[in-house]
């Protein structure tokens, strides 16, 4: 499922996360470097909010227990955690952002016009 979010992409600069929720699911959605990432917001190891944590570069650190996760691809690059982040198409149109949970993607999107 597809869902347009009140969030354009004035909204969120490089550097830049917020949680969006798209179809009950808590995402973490992030602009690395003018591309749009999406990816699970509960950390796979004890569940704490993924937008608690830093984010630098394409690197989520959670704040619970430093377990650190690709934003471009969702994979576990340390741990406690071992299983990786779902990820999820983003498409940007006419400065709409668009979060797809229903299809998995391991690319980041530009804007589109």
């Amino acid at each position: 499922m597809s869902q347009n979010l009140d969030v354009g992409v004035v909204a969120l600069q490089p550097g830049q996360k917020m949680e969006v929720e798209v179809a009950g699911l808590e995402v973490l959605l992030a602009n690395v470097d003018g591309k749009f990432y999406a990816i699970n917001n509960v950390c796979t190891h004890r569940q704490c909010p993924l937008t608690a944590g830093s984010l630098s570069g394409k690197v989520i650190t959670c704040a619970c227990h430093a377990s650190k996760f690709d934003i471009t691809t969702g994979d576990v690059l340390s741990g406690p955690a071992t299983r990786a982040e779902p990820s999820y198409r983003v498409t940007v149109e006419d400065g709409i952002i668009a979060v797809d949970v229903e299809r998995r993607s391991r690319k980041g999107h530009t804007r589109r016009r």
